[in-house]
């Protein structure tokens, strides 16, 4: 992906240039660069013929597809903001995807710390259990394992 001639759209130069950058300071940039590639069938395919990044060229690129997670178009977000960048550092004209408009991925994961009387139950629960036929290993095993859960933490 380092050479010019894998790219096919008028941003290909650019692209390359981008790649062999980060690539120059130690970045792997192997999916990126596969990312950008795809980036470039795409500004062939729709025409795109100048050495910019419009805003709409971009949210078009970027828009919400039916098959994919949200995660996957903040990676074409986070992607198309570190084109647009590199772009303007190098006098063109390009429009960078503000930081606000994304959405979080993410909520912030709060744990659930069990309390001494909803451990005391659960304790009860996998002690009391009885044998199965289909798994007797496990009627010795979980108790076993959550026995020593307990003495670890």
């Amino acid at each position: 992906m380092a050479t010019n001639d894998v790219f096919i759209s008028v941003l290909g130069p650019i692209l390359a240039n981008l790649i062999a950058e980060q690539r120059g300071v130690g970045y792997h940039y192997d999916k990126e660069a596969r990312d950008f590639a795809r980036f470039d069938r795409f500004c062939a395919a729709v025409g795109h013929q100048s050495l910019s990044l419009p805003r709409e060229l971009v949210e078009q690129w970027t828009a919400k597809q039916i098959h994919e997670t949200e995660t996957n178009r903040q990676h074409r977000i986070s992607r198309m903001r570190v084109l647009g960048r590199y772009m303007q550092r190098c006098g063109y004209p390009a429009w960078v995807y503000p930081r606000q408009a994304t959405a979080q991925t993410s909520a912030r994961y709060v744990p659930h710390i069990f309390s001494r009387s909803e451990l005391a139950a659960l304790f009860r629960v996998i002690d009391a259990s009885t044998p199965e036929h289909s798994s007797l290993t496990a009627t010795w095993y979980y108790p076993c394992c959550f026995d020593s859960f307990t003495a670890a933490a």
